[in-house]
């Protein structure tokens, strides 16, 4: 029981790690393609980095 607990919290860490980096990733890319004028292409990519925000906040402590 208790190896379970421990691999779910390893799991979790590792979500919110991935959802973060994951997050400023695409942060980074939008602010690109609105630096080069793509306005739809920044939006959807604001849209998939809000999403990645709130997986890491649903992982969270």
């Amino acid at each position: 029981m208790n190896r379970n607990r421990k691999y779910s919290e390893f799991m979790r860490q590792v979500k919110l790690r991935v959802a973060r980096r994951n997050a400023e990733a695409y942060w980074i890319i939008s602010n690109n393609e609105a630096i080069a004028g793509n306005v739809a292409k920044s939006d959807a990519y604001a849209k998939m980095a809000k999403h990645q925000d709130n997986l890491a906040k649903r992982y969270e402590v």
